[in-house]
This record gives C-alpha cells, structure tokens and sequence, in this order.
C-alpha cells in the first residue's frame, strides 16, 4: 500500500533538496575558483619577491647585511603567502634564509619553487605557506556556507508559511468544491481567485469541468435510457402477465379436460387411479381407514334401449350430480366406465362407508329430473382397504360385492369381507352373508323391473 503524505511538505522538501543540489554545485565550483585564484596569488607573489630581490642586489654600493634586511623585512610583510624563502649564490658560495616565525615550518623538497635570478648568478628558492591555501578556502567558504545556510533558512521559513498558507488552504476548498459535488445534478466548479493566475490550476479546473459536463451528460442519457428500458420491460410485462394469464386459463381447461369425465364433470378413471394411488399410500403410511364404492345404475342398457341415448346422458349426468351433492368435500367421485360409478372415501370404516352408500341410494331413488320421468335405482358395492392390502385386491373385492348386490335384487348395498380373519364389523359380515335387499316398493328399479 502506499503511504499517503501532504502535497505541501512534499513540495517543501523537494524545493530544499533542489536547493541543497544547487549549493553543492556552487560550492564545488566556488572551491575550484579559489584554488585557482590562489593559484595565481603565489606566481603574482613570486614575480613581485623576484623583482623585489633583483632590485636589491642591483644596488651595487649596499652592504650584504643590509641587504639582507630589507629582503627580510618584504617577506614579513607578506609571511601570510611564504613559508621559507632562501638566496643561494652558488660561485661565492654566500646565502640569504628567512623562515616564517609564524608557521616555522621546515623545508619540504617537493614543494620548492626556483627562480634564476637575471641581475646576477643568485637562485631565488620559495616555499609557500601550506596553510595560506586552506586558510583562505575556509576563510571564504564559511562566510558563503553562512551566507547559504542563512539563505536557505530564509527559503524554509518563507516556502513553509506561503506555501502551507496559500496552497493548502486552496487545495483544501478545492477538495471541498469536489466533495459538495452533487453528482446527479454536477455543475461546473468556480476558479479560486488566489489560484486563477496559474496556468497549471485553471488546466486542472478545465479537465474537472469536462468530466463534470461529460457525467451529466451521461447521466442524461442513463436516465433516459433506463426510462426507455422500464416502459419496454413494463409493455413486456404487461403482454407477459396477459399470455400468463391466458397459459394458466388453458392449463386449467386442460387440467379439466385431462381429468375430468366430458359428460359427467366428475373425475375421469385416469385421475381417479392417481387419487387413490395417493390415498392409498397416506392410509398404510398412518394407519388410516379408507373405503371405496362402486355403484351401477340398474338396468341402464333398457333406459337407452327404449329412450335413447340422450335420455340415458341426462340420468348419467343426474345421478352423477346426485352422487356428488351426498359426497361433497368428504371424497371423490369418478365414472368408472358406462354406467358405474366410483367413490373414494378417505378417513372412512366400513360402517361409515356403509351409510354414505344408503345415502346415495336414497337420494338417487328420491330425487326427480324434469329432462326424464324415471326413478334410478343403483347397487352398490362397500370395501374398506385392509391391512397391506393392495389396490387391485381392495377394487376385486368392492367389484365382487357390487355383483353379489345386482345377483341379489338390485337396488341395494353389499359391503365386502374384510381380507383377515377378523371382519372389520359385524353388520358388514351380515351384509355379505345374508345379501340384505331392500324392499322394491320403497326404491323402485329404474325402468320399474327388477333383475
């Protein structure tokens, strides 16, 4: 990650450290100059003491002593640049040599410089001051490293509260303008008045501009785009919902027509096989009664025979409403096939099952049609789902009781032996054994014979 800083001590520091590159350089080249210029103070010092000593020695009437007096007293006068100085006459073997008091330094061979005098055979030897090159580099180097360091402490101080003051503050309400920017509706942002005068400030505050203006124009277009988009998806979904709509209608109607019998309106066999499929597993599952009907219309095959097969739909469709009013919400109703009839009766015993079916036969025998004159009358066979007991043997045994009903008169419930060894319930043995029937004057055949 990395680490964040402030623009204005950045700046500071890099301002200082140009600086401080900048001193360097000038104080190497400072330090070159010096060395030059003392340089040529020694070969302009050495001219003149030559000269000088030349000029002596052409005066012919002056005494060695006094001679050498005066050289001794221009070399104290200029000590600050020589060190030793010696005058060697090398036919009369006679010599001259001063040593700086101050410095008392001896005589170094390789820092000798001879000049062969031209008034005479006498050879000048010098030896410079070691000290007076360094002497005079730091004497000058430390007034300008003074002078620098004063300068730059003076920079410091004024970049640090000019700059940090004034840039800053306007960085600062820069940041601000760009943080209060509103983004769903920007505007353009305003110039400092302090900063304006910077190319490099109104160049950034353009580029901001642009963005700005290119975002609210995206925006624009975003908002009219997505408008676009919810009044398509708002069309498709309304066209979606409609066939929606219509898909489920249909689904329906085919539901309908895929399990419902087309003359009759109740459940067709392959829907009834399904709900007894279900009902039969949920009753072994818990343990729970369920019991089944078969019902046939007596003597139906007359009914068409003599009035038709129109009159014969109308009673199948009135005893299959009449069916359906006794069972209601308690089970489902199917046709069978031609004229018989299925009940399925969850949560019911045999003795419960038993007493719907009288019901049914009753109303069926009771009830009137204006479409026909004719009393039905129906036989019904009653089984109730055994222990382990599967679907085919529950069906051949309330199929069984049903044609012991019609061997036995027609017109009458037969409930079916229960497959263990115990019968379920005794009425439902009695039913089975004796054939009970009901008298015909009470519930009359349909067609008014008995089988």
């Amino acid at each position: 990650m990395i680490a964040q800083r402030s623009a204005v001590n950045f700046i500071v520091l890099k301002v200082m450290a140009f600086y401080l590159i900048a001193a360097a350089l000038v104080l190497a080249i400072f330090m070159v100059v010096s060395y030059h210029v003392l340089l040529s103070q020694q070969q302009g010092g050495l001219a003149k003491l030559a000269n000088y000593v030349e000029t002596v020695l052409s005066i012919k009437r002056m005494s060695p002593v006094k001679r050498d007096n005066l050289i001794s007293h221009y070399l104290d006068d200029n000590r600050e640049l020589f060190s030793c100085v010696a005058l060697k006459n090398p036919r009369s073997g006679n010599s001259f040599n001063w040593v700086n008091p101050a410095t008392e330094q001896p005589w170094r061979e390789g820092e000798l410089h001879s000049i062969a005098l031209n008034a005479s055979s006498d050879i000048l030897l010098v030896q410079f001051n070691h000290l007076s090159m360094v002497g005079i580099l730091f004497s000058q180097f430390g007034i300008t490293l003074f002078a620098m360091l004063a300068q730059l402490a003076l920079l410091v101080v004024l970049i640090w509260v000019l700059v940090r003051r004034s840039l800053r503050r306007s960085v600062f309400r820069f940041v601000k303008e760009l943080s209060l920017i509103n983004l769903k509706k920007p505007t353009p942002i305003q110039y400092d008045s302090s900063l304006s005068q910077f190319i490099e400030y109104r160049q950034i505050i353009g580029i901001v501009n642009r963005v700005l203006l290119s975002l609210a124009r995206s925006r624009e277009a975003l908002a009219a785009t997505n408008e676009e988009l919810e009044q398509r998806i708002a069309f498709r979904t309304a066209a979606l919902a409609s066939k929606n709509k219509i898909l489920l209608e249909l689904n329906q109607q085919l539901s309908v027509v895929a399990n419902t019998d087309a003359l009759t309106q109740v459940y067709n066999r392959t829907r009834f096989d399904q709900l007894f499929s279900e009902n039969l597993a949920f009753a072994q599952q818990h343990k729970a009664p369920l019991s089944i009907l078969l019902i046939d219309l007596d003597n139906f095959k007359k009914v068409n025979d003599q009035y038709g097969h129109q009159v014969g739909d109308q009673v199948l469709k009135h005893s299959a409403d009449c069916i359906n009013k006794v069972v209601g919400q308690n089970g489902f109703v199917c046709r069978w096939g031609g004229e018989e009839f299925a009940v399925l009766l969850p949560y019911y015993d045999i003795e419960l099952a038993r007493c719907k079916a009288e019901h049914i036969r009753g109303s069926l025998a009771r009830s009137r049609n204006k479409a026909f004159d004719l009393t039905v009358t129906v036989s019904i066979g009653v089984a109730e789902l055994g222990t382990d007991e599967q679907s085919s043997e529950v069906l051949k045994r309330a199929d069984d009781a049903l044609y012991d009903a019609k061997a036995h008169g027609r017109n009458c419930v037969v409930c079916a032996k229960c497959p263990g060894p115990d019968t379920q319930l005794a009425f439902g043995e009695m039913e089975k054994l004796n054939k009970i029937t009901l008298d015909a004057e009470q519930a009359p055949n349909l067609g008014g014979s008995k089988a």
